[in-house]
């Protein structure tokens, strides 16, 4: 009956350090061991968001048009109407607010373009065949 009682005293016991150990880590989790006065950079921190106008050029050819010039890269995908990805390509501040592409190789005229940066993206999508011009066969 002695062991018995030792068993559940001893159980208890470990029960009791485990449980507190349990709560130290939750509280530490939730503030206790946060790190203060992080600070990053507004470079860093900062991508302004991006605005663009996608105009037909041509059969299976158009034109991205962007607002404003961008100072960092921006990332350009160009998907068919299906969803796959046709093109990956970056627009760069010396390229200016115009990019041109020409997607003859391509068996769509309807294409979706998806422009951002690490923080933004913005999608549109465009048919690429000028009004009352038709591709002859």
């Amino acid at each position: 009956m002695e062991k018995t009682l030792l068993r559940k005293t001893n159980l208890f016991y470990s029960l009791l350090i485990y449980l507190s150990l349990i709560s130290l880590q939750i509280s530490y989790a939730q503030g206790l061991g946060k790190e203060k006065d992080l600070k990053f950079p507004k470079d860093l921190a900062y991508q302004p968001p991006i605005d663009f106008n996608l105009e037909s050029q041509g059969y299976k050819q158009f034109v991205i048009k962007l607002n404003n010039k961008t100072k960092v890269s921006t990332r350009v995908k160009v998907y068919d109407m299906v969803g796959n990805l046709i093109i990956e390509d970056t627009i760069k501040p010396s390229d200016g607010v115009l990019k041109k592409y020409d997607m003859r190789d391509v068996n769509t005229q309807l294409f979706v373009v998806e422009i951002g940066n690490s923080k933004y993206n913005k999608t549109k999508s465009i048919y690429a065949n000028p009004a009352g011009k038709r591709k002859r066969d």
